[in-house]
């Protein structure tokens, strides 16, 4: 029995032992399992952790070729927007269409187009891939490092082209780019996307159709004279604010004129500044103005000056003239524009056609003149300039049409027609009265276009671009006595033919070119035409040659041709339409112009003030009426209305009060008063010299509301009740919100796939 119990005992202790091996065994499994699982969960979170690590790379190059984008987006919308403010008021008649539709169609139109230019790839509506790698940086970093351990690739969708698609009015989709990213294992990210870039919505400027009244100095439709200097004074009339001159703004000889404020002044006249004067505009302001005449004097135009005629210096005392232009100059005068204007619509202006008045251009006539255009940085002359005839026969009776629009008297003689193809060649030019009358045949000058000119390097008058129906301008200049002489000039058929023909004529032969500077160097000072390279304007556009000189030696920059183009004919409208809008009311935009206030016999005080409120004010006995309020010190203020038939004067007594004067007379400010309000007159306003006159906006305004016999002073304004208190900013057209464009919401992505 003992013995059966101790074999139990064994074969228990054998069961053990195989339980406790199988629980090892399973224990081990178990954890061989685990390790297992670990091991795999492992794997794939590196393997996840590698393939978002592969597609931030490629996702953060996507964002790159989009900021990329992004500033070509906002250079185009930037292009477009001043484009279409450089055309503001033109129309283009589309019946039915808002002017804001017209500049919304526009402006789409310029951006598509410049986006399009900026992208387009050699093929026909195809993109650069060579500019959108170009865009990321990322893409130069891994290729470019040799212990990068991933390759990063901007290729297109497999077999297809980087097709550009053009949605007018719309966007610009560019096509089937992929972005692909291989890490160093070979595990690859891909994006494929075609990426949209739309138009962004933009604003224009709401105009208004009220005048900037409360920051105005000056409505005088008769015009306005500078007078009273003396010899040697440094006293000067100083402006400080708007000015209507009407038909003129006349600085008379040793009167110093300054406007150190304000946006802009106007006349629809010319400017005439006299002997040993001065004129300066500031960096602010606007000049509008018919002409410039400068007479041995010292102007500045700063800011930009608008002129539809001629800038000219004339023959004055022995003094020379420094004429200083900075900022932007547009002659924007051309026959074309002339006669589109309203100005000739209504029969103001360019009623006779004649080219000489219709051509803006410089041109100057005075001795020992310096012209500085070294800080222009826009510049426009939309003619060429002509050479007036004392008295002439034959064709072209406007003048003698020459190849500049800036021109120095003397460079005539390039258009002298050579003696050699007049008559028999035995002639001169000039010729005296009997010489001309023995060269006529059959009363027609004989002139022989194909004979070579040995002057000219032997080309004939048929190798350039000569009317050659009437291929010469007669000019004849008496000295009494029945004598005098006869001056035998080309005659082009157009301002670019001239110009075509001056330009050879200056520059391929150094003997003539010699001959010019000669003639520059008489009637120019030792720095004469300081001017710089075409390419470092903003923007250089003429319609001739313009003349640079300085220490003895010339140079003509040519005109810009390829922008003489429909575009450039509607902004010289748009000048000329906004030049008639500013003499009506002080308002640029001619479209806000009602068809009454358009009149040709409105100008701008028949525009502000109402005649029958008028007449009511003054028609009370007395001619006048006054109204009276007290500024924001206390002080005593006061308007005057009155209906004058002598010069109202204004005394330095009179100044300490009045702010504010309308009357139909003649109005004089007398010597060294300091005047502060605004002046509106029917007649002519006279300043004598070191008087000063300055805008008072809150002043004006506080008046406006004043009373006087139950008559308040703002009825006697169109739309009055509007000029309140808070209209004295100086922009009539602020809203007082800040417009801010999202460039990012432009650029999206279509059919964006990640693989």
């Amino acid at each position: 029995m003992r013995r059966r119990i101790r074999r139990l005992y064994r074969l228990e202790d054998g069961f053990s032992m195989i339980t406790v091996l199988v629980a090892i065994a399973f224990i081990g499994i178990m954890a061989m399992m685990v390790l297992s699982i670990s091991a795999i969960n492992f794997r794939m979170k590196a393997t996840n952790i590698k393939g978002q690590s592969s597609f931030y790379i490629a996702e953060k190059a996507l964002n790159e070729i989009k900021a990329g984008l992004q500033s070509d987006v906002g250079e185009a919308m930037s292009n477009a927007y001043v484009k279409v403010l450089e055309n503001y008021n033109v129309t283009d008649n589309t019946a039915g269409e808002s002017l804001d539709g017209q500049r919304q169609k526009k402006f789409k139109q310029y951006f598509i187009e410049t986006l399009e230019e900026d992208l387009k790839g050699l093929q026909v509506n195809t993109y650069n891939m060579n500019k959108i790698r170009g865009y990321v940086d990322l893409l130069k970093e891994m290729n470019n490092d040799p212990n990068s351990q991933g390759e990063l690739k901007i290729v297109n969708t497999d077999n297809r082209e980087p097709v550009m698609t053009v949605i007018k009015d719309e966007k610009i989709v560019l096509k089937n780019l992929k972005v692909l990213h291989i890490d160093s294992t070979g595990h690859t990210s891909i994006i494929e996307t075609d990426i949209a870039l739309s138009v962004p919505e933009v604003t224009f400027p709401t105009p208004s159709t009220l005048p900037d009244v409360m920051n105005m100095i000056v409505v005088a439709n008769q015009g306005v004279f500078c007078v009273g200097g003396l010899a040697g004074s440094d006293k000067e009339i100083s402006i400080k604010g708007n000015v209507y001159a009407g038909s003129q703004f006349v600085v008379e000889p040793h009167t110093n004129v300054s406007f150190t404020n304000g946006e802009r002044v106007v006349t629809s006249g010319k400017v005439n500044i006299g002997n040993n004067a001065s004129f300066k505009t500031s960096y602010q302001m606007a000049l509008w103005a018919e002409g410039i005449d400068v007479s041995s004097a010292t102007v500045e135009l700063n800011g930009a000056t608008y002129i539809a005629d001629d800038l000219t210096v004339e023959r004055g005392t022995n003094i020379g003239s420094n004429i200083t232009i900075n900022g932007e100059y547009y002659g924007f005068g051309s026959e074309q524009s002339a006669k589109e204007s309203y100005f000739h619509q209504v029969g103001l202006k360019y009623n006779d056609n004649n080219a000489v008045d219709t051509n803006s251009s410089i041109i100057i006539n005075g001795r020992n003149t310096t012209i500085d255009l070294s800080n222009v940085d826009r510049f426009m002359i939309g003619g060429n300039s002509y050479i007036s005839k004392p008295v002439s026969t034959g064709s072209n009776d406007d003048g003698l049409l020459t190849g500049e629009s800036l021109n120095i008297k003397g460079t005539q003689i390039a258009y002298l027609m050579p003696a050699s193809v007049i008559g028999d060649g035995t002639g001169k030019n000039p010729m005296t009265f009997s010489e001309y009358q023995n060269t006529l045949k059959n009363g027609v000058l004989p002139v022989d276009l194909t004979q070579p000119i040995a002057e000219w390097d032997g080309k004939t008058l048929s190798d350039f671009g000569l009317d050659k129906t009437n291929p010469y301008s007669i000019v004849t200049y008496p000295i009494g006595n029945g004598e005098g002489f006869v001056y035998v000039y080309l005659n082009f058929k157009t301002g670019n033919d001239a110009s075509k023909f001056f330009d050879w004529y200056y520059n391929e032969n150094e003997d003539r070119k010699k001959q010019i500077d000669q003639y520059l160097n008489f009637y120019l000072s030792n720095d004469g035409v300081k001017i710089k390279n075409k390419d470092a304007f903003l923007r250089f556009v003429t319609n001739g040659n313009v003349f640079g000189y300085s220490k003895g030696k010339g140079s003509l920059l040519t005109p810009n041709e390829d922008e003489l183009d429909q575009d450039l004919l509607y902004e010289q409208i748009n000048y000329q339409n906004t030049w008639y809008s500013l003499t009506r009311k002080m308002i640029p935009n001619f479209d806000m112009l009602s068809e009454e206030e358009k009149k040709p016999e409105r100008q701008v005080f028949e525009n502000l003030i109402i005649d029958s409120m008028f007449d009511e004010m003054t028609n009370n006995g007395t001619g006048s009426m006054e109204f009276q309020t007290v500024d924001e010190k206390q002080q005593p203020i006061k308007a005057i209305v009155v209906k004058n038939n002598s010069e109202f004067v204004i005394t330095k007594e009179v100044a300490e009060e009045l702010r504010l004067l309308i009357c139909t007379g003649d109005v004089r400010i007398e010597k060294d008063v300091d005047f502060q309000g605004i002046i509106m007159t029917k007649g002519t306003l006279t300043i004598e010299n070191g008087a000063t006159l300055t805008s008072t906006p809150v002043e004006a305004s506080l008046l406006l509301q004043a009373s006087s016999e139950d008559k308040k002073l703002a009825l006697l304004f169109y739309d009055g009740e509007q000029y309140a208190i808070g209209n004295s900013t100086g922009n009539s057209n602020q809203t007082g919100e800040s417009t801010t464009y999202q460039l990012e919401d432009c650029i999206t992505y279509e059919n964006w796939k990640k693989r």
